[in-house]
């Protein structure tokens, strides 16, 4: 190596330079220590404010899941609550079907009750008096007419008792289905109630590793039961038009969807097609100032013709019609229960 040569001047660190400044010397050391410290607290405070962010997210997200587990005690105790009132509506249900059979078969023997028959029918008591040949006749037939009068009396109150009973439960059942309704209100509030703790939280979390806790509450604010499924009975009073059906005008004589046979005493109705998942269920008809209760046996293609029930022989009866041309089709107001 040779030591006698000129070395050119490397050029100088840029650091260095700006280090030493205008004057040509370096700058003080404690200078450059308080730049250095200054982005070292600039960087803290970041972290620091992330850090409390984080921190408010995962509390957001605690609060979140205590509230959403009270909740969904709440939900579950009214879920059970409007489950154990769909039994006790049922029953009543049975009991006012019960009823409505046996005022029928009441108000049938009464109809068909001579005593009926000669009042209403052309022949009055007193010609038949006057029709007796002899007197003994005319005791022997005073004395049936007093037994045919006891047992019209009879039967016109058992009649009205039979009445004042289905009405008595009609409105039993009205009442519950009232509490029931208020029940299905009180828990479509706490799902909404739900659903927005989970968007609350959500808004405030961003972080990938907490979606696993989002998606536990989101879980968690869910439906868990039956009371807002698709098809379910949300027990709402409507007005829809209904027709009339007998044996002449079905399908298969007295066949049904059901397999339940329609029968002249039948409380039962046919609902469209579509909405053959209420085979089984309830319904409360309205008309005229009187209720009723029916069981859905059959399905039918009348949707189209803008009807929502097709009654049968048990109903329109109830509702004082003679056939199903006398009732054609009117309005009515149902709900299922």
């Amino acid at each position: 190596m040779k030591t006698n040569e000129t070395f050119e001047a490397l050029p100088e660190n840029p650091v260095v330079a700006r280090l030493r400044g205008s004057g040509g010397s370096l700058v003080a050391p404690s200078a450059c220590l308080a730049v250095v410290l200054a982005f070292v607290g600039l960087f803290g405070a970041c972290g620091i404010a992330f850090g409390d962010e984080v921190s408010d997210a995962q509390d957001a997200l605690s609060e979140a899941e205590s509230q959403l587990t009270e909740l969904q005690a709440e939900r579950d105790e009214l879920e059970a609550s409007i489950a154990s009132l769909q039994d006790e509506i049922d029953s009543v249900a049975a009991q006012a079907m019960a009823a409505q059979l046996a005022s029928q078969q009441s108000l049938d023997r009464l109809k068909n009750s001579a005593v009926f028959h000669y009042k209403l029918g052309g022949v009055t008591l007193y010609d038949m008096v006057l029709s007796s040949e002899s007197l003994a006749d005319m005791l022997a037939t005073v004395n049936y007419l007093d037994a045919l009068e006891a047992s019209f009396a009879k039967d016109a109150q058992e009649q009205q008792d039979l009445t004042a009973a289905l009405e008595s439960t009609i409105k039993g059942l009205d009442q519950k289905k009232a509490e029931q309704n208020a029940l299905r209100d009180e828990l479509a509030a706490k799902e909404a109630e739900a659903q927005t703790l989970v968007e609350e939280a959500t808004a405030r979390v961003d972080e990938a590793k907490e979606q696993e806790r989002l998606a536990a509450l989101a879980a968690l604010a869910a439906p868990s039961g039956s009371v807002f499924e698709t098809g379910a009975i949300d027990g709402s009073w409507q007005l829809g038009f209904a027709s009339a059906y007998s044996f002449e005008d079905n399908d298969g004589w007295d066949a049904t969807a059901s397999g339940i046979p329609l029968d002249w005493t039948s409380y039962t109705v046919a609902v469209p097609i579509s909405q053959r998942y209420l085979l089984g269920s309830s319904v409360e008809i309205s008309y005229g100032g009187m209720s009723l209760v029916a069981t859905v046996t059959d399905v039918g293609g009348f949707a189209g013709y803008g009807r929502a029930l097709d009654l049968a022989p048990g109903v329109w009866r109830a509702f004082g019609a003679s056939s199903p041309g006398d009732w054609g089709v009117r309005q009515v107001a149902y709900r299922f229960l």
